[in-house]
């Protein structure tokens, strides 16, 4: 089964989609990570942070370990009240 390049794409749009939440969330306000993403998407991502540290792999940034089930929490919670809205389509 070949390829053809779509690991390095959905890597590149995972990419977009975290850059494009986190700067329009933190165009709103810099607290966006405790003000504006659901606590059980926090919970996971902590969870994940933590191993990631306990195993002793460079744990990242907060918002590396979140997944595109997270991403649509965020901006389902945050499109209604205008704070995602901003967020462009891909390019």
């Amino acid at each position: 089964m070949a390829d053809d390049g779509m690991a390095d794409k959905l890597h590149d749009f995972e990419s977009f989609l975290r850059r494009s939440v986190h700067d329009a969330l933190a165009s709103v306000s810099e607290e966006w990570w405790d003000k504006l993403v659901p606590k059980d998407v926090k919970n996971r991502a902590k969870q994940i942070l933590q191993k990631r540290s306990s195993s002793g792999t460079s744990p990242g940034s907060i918002i590396d370990c979140l997944g595109f089930s997270d991403y649509s929490k965020i901006i389902d919670g945050n499109w209604d009240n205008g704070k995602c809205s901003q967020v462009p389509g891909p390019r």
